[in-house]
């Protein structure tokens, strides 16, 4: 009789479980993977130039959609071209920018300055003051920096205070741009900044 009721009840057990697989829970690990992959995806584009490009495309597709369902053939036959060609185009045009991304795929990263590391930056700032040169320092965060990093020189060295004040030293041929800190390290020096498009009076 025991054996019984415990075959019953796990036999129960048992299909309550997979009704809940079936009707919830593979779903929800469907949107998560899709949801991390995509949050993966943005943060690496983040900051380069490969983000305006994606909201254009993510309009498109909007359109593709709209276009599909409202049953419009020539748009929706232009839109099907375009999407052909385009991700061809795409996928030769972002070689390397796809290939960085395959190769990130990883679990998060922290990307934060210790406060060593800030007070490095700060006796450099000091010193270059006291003796009236110029610095243009830039400290990676939220944002990605990657189209500015290419533009200048990598280095990929420890933050110090002697190298800091050394590449903005007028005679040195890095102190010309400024210098990308990421994650505690000096990832490259004379890189090209965008001009502010603010208006000042």
């Amino acid at each position: 009789m025991l054996k019984n009721n415990y075959s019953f009840y796990k036999n129960m057990f048992m299909t309550s479980i997979i009704e809940i697989w079936n009707k919830y829970l593979i779903y929800i690990i469907d949107i998560l993977i899709v949801g991390y992959a995509t949050y993966k995806f943005l943060s690496f584009i983040r900051g380069t130039k490969a983000i305006n490009i994606f909201w254009g495309l993510l309009v498109i597709a909007v359109f593709t959609i709209v276009a599909t369902k409202l049953k419009l053939p020539i748009t929706s036959w232009l839109l099907k071209l375009f999407w052909l060609a385009g991700i061809i185009v795409l996928a030769i045009v972002f070689q390397p920018e796809l290939r960085s991304v395959l190769s990130e795929i990883s679990l998060p990263k922290k990307n934060f300055v210790s406060l060593v590391i800030i007070e490095e930056i700060v006796s450099a700032v000091k010193e270059l003051a006291s003796d009236k040169h110029g610095a243009l320092i830039v400290l990676e965060q939220k944002v990605g920096l990657k189209d500015f990093i290419k533009t200048g020189v990598l280095l990929n060295a420890d933050v110090s205070k002697e190298l800091l004040t050394s590449i903005f030293y007028p005679k040195n041929p890095l102190h010309d741009g400024a210098v990308i800190i990421s994650k505690d390290k000096i990832v490259a020096a004379r890189c090209i900044l965008p001009l502010s498009e603010e208006k000042y009076c």
